[in-house]
């Protein structure tokens, strides 16, 4: 499940989407930008990209977030510290909404 190998390219990418998951600003664009990489092959990406849109309450991010959880073997796969990282911030996203 670890996809493909990391290029410039593919870290490039994987930098942005984090700074896009992290953003306040939510607009239909940044989400079409991020589904649109919900299937890469790297999965530092697949993981921004899901992030970003979950973390949004967009319902596309989190199945993709359970199937890559799904596949992790032990915190330390690749993914695993950053999954952890995002579950932390849904649990306290739904704790201050609720």
């Amino acid at each position: 499940m670890a996809g493909s190998p990391p290029t410039t390219a593919s870290r490039i990418r994987a930098g942005v989407l984090y700074q896009l998951a992290g953003s306040p600003v939510d607009t239909p664009e940044m989400r079409a930008v991020m589904a649109a990489h919900l299937a890469d092959p790297n999965l530092d990406i697949r993981i921004e990209a899901a992030a970003g849109l979950a973390l949004r309450g967009d319902e596309r991010g989190l199945p993709v977030l359970d199937g890559i959880r799904r596949g992790i073997k032990n915190h330390w796969s690749p993914g695993a510290g950053r999954l952890a990282d995002i579950g932390s911030m849904l649990r306290a996203r739904a704790r201050s909404a609720g």
